[in-house]
């Protein structure tokens, strides 16, 4: 009889955890053949909040939207990826590490152990988040690979930017930046998103409206960009924050593949000579970031007019 028992209560616990299980998870979307449940997408707004933990002040809804795209973003491209690469192939990947821990240190956790420890909070492991960033890696190499001979410099045009600046400078001036790069979509004119965004900001900080306008990388950060260096920035960009104080915040800057809002968080001023040819290296990198971030938007777009997303 307590043989029987036992076996009962096995197979109530058993079926209790499958009817549970299949209740709770369930699918949500499905983009081509990969499946999105309700479970990814809580982890998503997890992972989100671990990158960015201001982003708890917003809105349930809004944190679960955020997540909904950046999760669908991650499937497009993850399909695309599958063509050329193997994903998951070296997981003990320096580079890999490297990067993870650069995100990181965008909210002042600086070695692997805080990493781990920060993510347990989140119920989250290193070894998820570094699957997730082999993704944005493996797709900024297909669009360097795929782009890099399109990219065209005006190199006489960027020396002569370059010269002013050292003419101007009585000093290394750095900035660090903060960003909400953004382009209105199909549903939503440009003034309307404006509007918007200065709305959010009012209510919700720079950093909450840059996660949810932002269309960049620095998006997930809370729109953070770093230290940059003056020297290395377009003189669109320098004519707009060279008046600024820290923690003062542009208008809405045009630029050619899109539009942008920046804030000052911090300002430093180095006095040495300047290294002109480090600073014409800058601006020529900061120059090919710009381009390849415009063709990385064209090719994601035509990825997904060709994909199937499906809503449960």
């Amino acid at each position: 009889m307590k043989k029987i028992n036992i076996l009962l209560i096995i197979i109530f616990v058993c079926f209790s955890h499958k009817a549970t299980y299949s209740y709770e998870n369930f699918i949500k979307y499905k983009i081509n053949n990969e499946i999105i449940t309700n479970f990814d997408l809580s982890k998503e707004e997890k992972y989100l909040l671990a990158l960015n933990p201001k982003l708890g002040n917003l809105e349930k809804n809004q944190l679960r939207s955020l997540a909904k795209n950046s999760i669908i973003n991650e499937k497009i491209k993850k399909i695309e990826l599958d063509k050329f690469f193997e994903l998951n192939k070296n997981k003990d990947d320096p580079v890999l590490k490297s990067i993870v821990e650069d995100l990181f240190d965008n909210i002042g956790i600086i070695d692997e152990k805080s990493i781990i420890n920060h993510l347990s909070n989140y119920d989250l492991t290193f070894e998820w988040v570094r699957e997730k960033i082999e993704i944005e890696t493996l797709w900024n190499n297909l669009i360097f690979n795929r782009y890099k001979n399109q990219i065209v410099l005006d190199l006489d045009k960027l020396k002569k930017e370059l010269k002013k600046d050292i003419k101007n400078k009585k000093g290394s001036k750095s900035y660090f930046l903060s960003e909400i790069f953004f382009n209105p979509t199909n549903e939503i004119s440009l003034n309307e998103m404006k509007e918007q965004i200065k709305e959010s900001i009012e209510k919700k900080g720079f950093s909450n409206t840059a996660t949810i306008f932002g269309i960049s990388d620095s998006a997930k950060t809370g729109g953070k960009i770093g230290w940059v260096d003056e020297s290395s920035l377009s003189t669109i960009i320098t004519d707009k924050i060279k008046n600024l104080k820290i923690n003062e915040i542009t208008n809405f800057i045009e630029l050619s593949n899109g539009h942008i809002v920046l804030k000052i968080e911090d300002i430093k001023i180095t006095k040495k000579k300047i290294d002109e040819k480090k600073a014409l290296d800058n601006k020529i990198f900061f120059e090919k970031n710009k381009q390849l971030a415009q063709f990385s938007k064209i090719l994601f777009n035509k990825i997904k007019q060709d994909t199937s997303i499906r809503e449960y």
